[in-house]
């Protein structure tokens, strides 16, 4: 399979084809493997509203793992409702968006938990999967909430 060949083309093509099945229900193929070689259960990349010690640290904050700053590609969509009242905007992966500054969760003990989080994020979000660069330069896929919606 191309993914293997870990080129980001592949890549960003396999995470297309996984978030287009979400966003319709299903689980696609290939997030399986995904899922195996970036350990993307494990990691959760959050904008502004769900970054540490924000408004809902109380629900990330019960996770124990470790925090680090990332670049995502994609754009900012405009507060959703359910934001509106924080001001909030929320982050759109877009391989050929901007750089924007993220934080990525890496906990362990968040696989339990996704079905919470979900449900927390159900009004205008659904989580997809996107690639991020951390500081050490290393690529990693992260779970993101983005808006249902995307504008």
């Amino acid at each position: 399979m191309a993914l293997i060949e870990s080129s980001e083309t592949a890549l960003y093509e396999a995470l297309a084809r996984i978030n287009a099945a979400r966003r319709s229900g299903v689980r696609a193929h290939e997030e399986a493997l995904v899922s195996a070689l970036f350990e993307t259960e494990q990691r959760l990349a959050v904008y502004v509203a769900r970054a540490p010690a924000r408004f809902d640290n109380h629900i990330l904050g019960r996770f124990a793992g470790q925090w680090g700053v990332a670049i995502l590609r994609g754009r900012l969509a405009p507060a959703t409702p359910w934001g509106s009242p924080f001001g909030f905007p929320a982050v759109v992966w877009d391989p050929a968006g901007d750089p924007v500054t993220v934080s990525v969760l890496r906990a362990p003990g968040i696989t339990a938990q996704w079905s919470l989080l979900d449900s927390f994020a159900e009004i205008g979000f659904l989580r997809t999967l996107a690639p991020c660069e951390l500081a050490s330069g290393e690529i990693v896929v992260a779970n993101l909430y983005e808006p249902r919606k995307p504008a």
